[in-house]
């Protein structure tokens, strides 16, 4: 239930349904099977994911490092991966940019061991928002890049996507031409902005940065796709497979999300881990 109460963007009653399954799913004693203590884990993961889609962050620090610890013991290492995605959105929209970069690239590191690229791709998006919040544009466009060239690997990926990450880096790359014209290291979070930098607005006016395309200046600061905005990892239960599906699904402010930019279904692929085999797209 706590599924479909997701997909229709529910989350309050996703929560608590994924709270009541984890009730049933406590597997903290000795002589728990690896299979019930997969389903616990599931059930950490995705009502830490729920909890990030309410916005209750401090909430969900705790739910994704258990699930992570669970999955680690199991040796799933793409569940871990989707684990530490889901940290490093929470602690980025806590204002905690280093922690959330160091726990992306934990996930980068478990999606390369389960040699899932797509997961190496959404953790590449998800470094280069951070990388904007922490002021350093360039090192974003480089994860930004890193993402595209993932995504020529994964042919099965929509036009779409590809646009969001050429937006994504085109953004990175005129913040950067904003650092240069300003001479400032200029931080694309507004909470870290000095009162000594000029804003972003006005560095956008400027004249010698008049040759940018209107439409992409009105944008700034970026905004982060796997920044402040969240992108909950959920662990799908399959009676076909008796096993686990993992599903992504993202919420963030894009023009294909919904209101407030909430979840817009956006499906994508992770691995095939010991949990069985696991079906995902793009769309």
């Amino acid at each position: 239930m706590g599924l479909g109460f997701s997909q229709l963007r529910i989350f309050s009653l996703a929560a608590e349904s994924f709270e009541k399954a984890l009730s049933f799913l406590q597997t903290e004693e000795e002589g728990a099977s690896e299979g019930a203590r997969a389903l616990e884990a599931s059930a950490l993961q995705n009502l830490g994911a729920a909890h990030n889609a309410l916005q209750r962050y401090h909430s969900a620090l705790g739910l994704h490092r258990k699930a992570a610890a669970l999955h680690s013991e199991l040796g799933e290492r793409g569940g871990q991966g989707q684990c530490f995605a889901n940290l490093g959105q929470a602690l980025s929209a806590l204002g905690a940019h280093k922690e959330a970069e160091e726990s992306y690239l934990h996930a980068l590191q478990a999606f390369r061991d389960a040699g899932d690229l797509r997961g190496q791709r959404r953790c590449w998006e998800g470094l280069g928002a951070t990388h904007l919040l922490l002021g350093d544009p360039q090192r974003a466009a480089n994860a930004y890049q890193q993402a595209l060239a993932l995504l020529s690997k994964t042919q099965d990926a929509s036009e779409a996507v590809q646009e969001r990450i050429v937006g994504q880096l085109t953004e990175a790359l005129q913040a950067k031409l904003l650092m240069d014209a300003s001479g400032h290291i200029v931080p694309t979070d507004p909470q870290h902005c000095s009162p000594m930098i000029p804003s972003l607005a006005r560095l956008a006016a400027s004249p010698s940065l008049s040759s940018l395309p209107q439409q992409n200046k009105k944008g700034f600061p970026p905004i982060a796709y796997h920044g402040s905005q969240g992108c909950p990892w959920l662990a799908q239960w399959s009676q076909k497979d008796n096993g686990v599906r993992r599903t992504h699904q993202c919420r963030h402010a894009s023009r294909a999300s919904g209101p407030n930019g909430i979840l817009n279904g956006e499906a994508v692929p992770a691995n095939e881990g010991t949990l069985g085999r696991s079906p995902w797209r793009d769309r």
